[in-house]
């Protein structure tokens, strides 16, 4: 009789062995599963403070008051330091350009006010020449003096009103005028040297 439960008693053996195998590989294939999901989630979490923190500087640059904050080897600190070094540059690059403006601006007005005396001057005197009976080519010149005078006087308002345009102390508000009188103003300035 012992013989007669050997194969049946093996039989068992074996599919015990097997079911434990299986068992036994299952679990090393759930283990595996269970770490691979906990390292996308730590993953996902990492990348999700990175965003958050990189929104962070985002917000505090365009607030300007980026500073350092993680003094470490990071490459998020990096970035953030490089990031200050453009924002720092950029507000100096900005500060230069303002800097800059205001001279020119400044400029401007001065070489403005130190012409008006002497254009005013010239347009006395050409009236003074013009009330005076001359020869008709003396005539002729006194008329161009005086055509000049103007154009460097409406030259210098033009340059005044520019300057004021881009220190924003003036505003513009375009209308549509007449082309006829500027075309008879630039040929009448050039009929003179047709001739």
């Amino acid at each position: 009789m012992a013989q007669g439960f050997g194969p049946a008693l093996r039989w068992k053996n074996e599919r015990l062995y097997c079911a434990g195998r299986r068992c036994a590989g299952g679990a090393v294939l759930g283990a595996a599963v269970l770490a691979a999901l906990v390292a996308a989630f730590l993953e996902r979490r990492h990348t999700a403070c990175t965003i958050k923190r990189l929104d962070q500087m985002l917000t505090a640059a365009m607030d300007g008051s980026l500073s350092e904050q993680n003094f470490d080897e990071s490459r998020l600190s990096a970035l953030e330091n490089r990031l200050g070094r453009y924002l720092a540059a950029s507000a100096l690059s900005g500060q230069n350009m303002r800097r800059q403006n205001e001279q020119i601006s400044t400029l401007i007005s001065d070489i403005s006010h130190l012409t008006k005396t002497p254009v005013a001057n010239l347009q006395l005197y050409t009236q003074l020449l013009q009330e005076q009976t001359l020869q008709p080519q003396a005539n002729e010149c006194v008329q161009a003096i005086a055509l000049q005078t103007e154009k460097l006087q409406s030259l210098m308002e033009a340059l005044v009103k520019t300057s004021r345009l881009e220190s924003g102390i003036l505003a513009q508000h375009p209308q549509p005028g007449e082309i006829a009188p500027v075309i008879h103003r630039a040929s009448a300035q050039y009929a003179a040297c047709a001739e």
